[in-house]
């Protein structure tokens, strides 16, 4: 026979993280974070105008 434990007795790994208070971030790990966001915006809009290149012409 298998026992089986429900959630609420393991434990909720979320709820245990929570109770921890939010690490503060320093000032050069806010700027690699914006610096990463930034990159990944231009990126994305590198693969958009390159869709646009890649689209069959528009037949009148």
């Amino acid at each position: 026979m298998v026992s089986r434990t429900s959630p609420q007795a393991l434990g909720s790994p979320i709820r245990a993280r929570s109770a921890v208070p939010p690490m503060r971030l320093s000032g050069g790990m806010l700027l690699a974070l914006a610096m990463n966001r930034r990159a990944r915006g231009l990126r994305g809009l590198d693969v958009l105008r390159r869709s646009q290149d890649r689209a069959p012409p528009l037949s009148s």
